[in-house]
């Protein structure tokens, strides 16, 4: 979520690993003022379960959030 007190980073790609392909957040960006919110997951799995749900907000992240990182908890 972006706000005007919170800044977000964000790394575009156009890259289309394999479905056997892990991906997760870079190790350099994890750190105590910014903790690890995704954990690691199957890219194919990724691009399944946000192809079955609408662009409604982030909700396609939801595969991959850490139980700690729902929004609302």
């Amino acid at each position: 979520m972006t706000n005007k007190n919170k800044r977000r980073t964000s790394h575009a790609t156009f890259v289309f690993p394999r479905d056997d392909v892990e991906v997760e957040p870079f190790d350099h960006m994890i750190d105590a003022q910014n903790p690890k919110m995704y954990q690691k997951v199957l890219y194919g799995d990724y691009l399944r379960h946000s192809l079955k749900r609408r662009m409604e907000g982030k909700t396609h992240t939801d595969v991959a959030r850490i139980k700690e990182h729902v929004i609302g908890k």
